[in-house]
């Protein structure tokens, strides 16, 4: 028999258990019993599902634990799954506090962390290198912040009442599938398919784009490499709001960024002509950022937001990886306070709910079609993708030649998205008359959309492909 006292050896010793039962791989526990000798249990706590009993008690009185020692859970933690490149050297994490955590509640938290972690550096129990970020917020939904130190230091948070979950920091990519074919001056050969079958139904194209609505009053934050704001594309109205680089400039040293909101808001192959475009760096020149700093993009995205009360915001994020906790509750918390989200489904061919952002609740994910209305090769797919766009040989702005503008073409997930983020702006534009409620919007761009256009698709994915048109 093993006998535990301490919550986070329990866990542990579970699993090694299981796995010395079957072999290398971590298991769940399956027919062990695990004798918590402690204050008690509160057998009745939900997080348990019924696999909890009273045992024994010393006292001669209520088996139910009194302290709470007994039953306290520690906070999930989620690493890096396989295939993603961890943040900086591995040991930098982000804390999230539970749902419903108070500003009050929060900075005792911060207080009590700060002083916890120089009592374990003084005690050499942790790194000296550990360090805490400031806490932030995505308005007045998910609080977190981001910690850098070892195994003993997250575990003694993780202990903490206030803390829901913990997730290793990682690195992000764009959802680029291909590299630039091409660089060229926009001229009337060029023919803008994707617009052109935005604002059409069926294969056929008319070679105009007349849609419904042109963004006026709508904000995009724009969450992605920075937007090159001078391209006469954008005729004044992209603005540098945020970057998460700081020791690398504003201005959109990549590409992907400055093409993406040409898509979305681009005087001649934008979808919404008259949208504002904000400016949202969290991508390096590579394509490549971290976690944290995509939440603090989308922190400051809802924030903003919250201060522009006489517009509507949109936030379009062309980027992915594996599914992650965090990342969805962070997008999941925007919409649930107003802000629109329109994601990208990802390249990698596989069932969109694998990938975050593609996989959080209340979001558009947006998979991609190439110009015969196929989906594309690398397309995700499945229930959590909501809608079709073309992304294939997609052409918009290319960055820098202020004078004389440059165009490319690029292919991805990525082009989709901001398609249907350029085609959120213009719908919400329509009308006096429309809600601007994100699940309502989000409703109508599914009933829109053209049915059963793309042929062969699998039965998982619905037959949507986006529409726009008057």
């Amino acid at each position: 028999m093993h006998l535990v006292t301490g919550l986070t050896l329990m866990v542990a010793l579970v699993s090694l258990l299981e796995a010395a039962k079957g072999g290398a791989r971590r298991g769940d526990g399956t027919n062990v019993d695990v004798h918590v000798i402690d204050t008690g249990v509160d057998v009745s706590h939900r997080e348990f599902q019924g696999r909890a009993i009273q045992g024994y008690s010393d006292f001669g009185g209520s088996s139910l634990d009194d302290n709470g020692h007994g039953t306290r859970v520690a906070a999930p933690l989620h690493v890096s799954p396989k295939g993603m490149m961890p943040a900086g050297s591995g040991n930098e994490f982000i804390v999230c506090l539970k749902a419903g955590t108070t500003l009050a509640i929060a900075e005792a938290h911060m207080n009590d962390v700060k002083r916890m972690m120089r009592k374990m550096k003084q005690q050499g129990k942790t790194a000296k290198n550990s360090r805490i970020d400031k806490m932030e917020h995505v308005g007045n939904g998910l609080m977190f912040y981001t910690i850098s130190g070892d195994a003993s230091l997250i575990d003694a948070i993780r202990n903490n009442d206030a803390v829901e979950m913990i997730e290793q920091n990682q690195v992000f990519r764009i959802c680029q599938q291909s590299c630039p074919t091409g660089t060229f001056r926009l001229s009337s050969h060029v023919s803008q398919y994707n617009l052109d079958k935005a604002d059409q139904r069926g294969q056929q194209l008319n070679h105009r784009f007349s849609p419904r609505g042109d963004g006026t009053n709508v904000d995009v934050y724009v969450i992605d490499t920075g937007i090159d704001v001078h391209h006469r594309e954008f005729e004044g109205r992209a603005i540098q709001g945020f970057n998460a680089f700081p020791g690398e400039r504003s201005m959109d040293l990549n590409g992907h960024g400055t093409h993406v909101a040409g898509t979305i808001g681009g005087r001649h192959v934008g979808i919404a002509k008259k949208v504002e475009l904000v400016a949202v760096k969290i991508f390096d020149s590579r394509g490549h950022g971290p976690t944290s700093g995509i939440l603090d993009g989308i922190a400051f995205s809802v924030n903003r937001a919250a201060t522009r009360r006489d517009k509507t915001s949109v936030i379009n994020m062309s980027l992915g990886g594996p599914k992650t906790p965090i990342m969805n509750a962070a997008v999941s918390s925007a919409t649930e306070q107003g802000v629109h989200v329109v994601v990208a489904a990802g390249n990698e061919n596989q069932d969109a709910c694998n990938v975050s952002p593609a996989s959080a609740p209340g979001v558009i994910t947006v998979g991609a079609t190439d110009a015969y209305d196929a989906k594309a090769r690398f397309s995700n797919f499945g229930t959590c993708v909501d809608i079709w766009a073309p992304g294939v040989r997609v052409i918009s702005a290319k960055p820098g030649y202020r004078f004389r503008p440059r165009y490319l073409s690029l292919s991805g997930t990525s082009m989709a998205s901001p398609l249907v983020a350029g085609a959120v702006a213009a719908y919400i534009s329509s009308s006096v008359n429309v809600s601007h409620d994100p699940a309502s919007v989000k409703a109508a761009m599914i009933s829109l959309a053209t049915s059963n256009q793309i042929p062969r698709l699998d039965g998982a994915s619905p037959n949507k492909i986006v529409y726009i048109g008057c």
